[in-house]
């Protein structure tokens, strides 16, 4: 599976928490929605989102995401192989 980078986001756009970490766990909640509000080349693998102390923003790992366009992509590519 291709890995997503910054290029893939838009700023605004809502992403919902698929996974966190020891670190990540005080910081996100898995199923809650992000809306994203920076992204920068300088982190090719990560995208700003709010934390949920709703003080800071941070730079996060994509792999802790998942975009609504991206999972559909994904199952009409699995369909279209299905049918060939």
């Amino acid at each position: 599976m291709e890995k997503l980078t910054y290029k893939d986001f838009k700023i605004g756009q809502k992403v919902t928490c698929i996974k966190v970490d020891d670190f990540w766990e005080q910081h996100l909640t898995v199923g809650k929605k992000y809306k994203i509000e920076d992204l920068d080349f300088h982190f090719p693998n990560a995208i700003c989102v709010r934390s949920d102390n709703k003080k800071v923003s941070m730079f996060i790992d994509i792999e802790f995401f998942s975009d609504i366009k991206y999972l559909r992509k994904l199952k009409l590519k699995k369909i279209e192989k299905r049918s060939i």
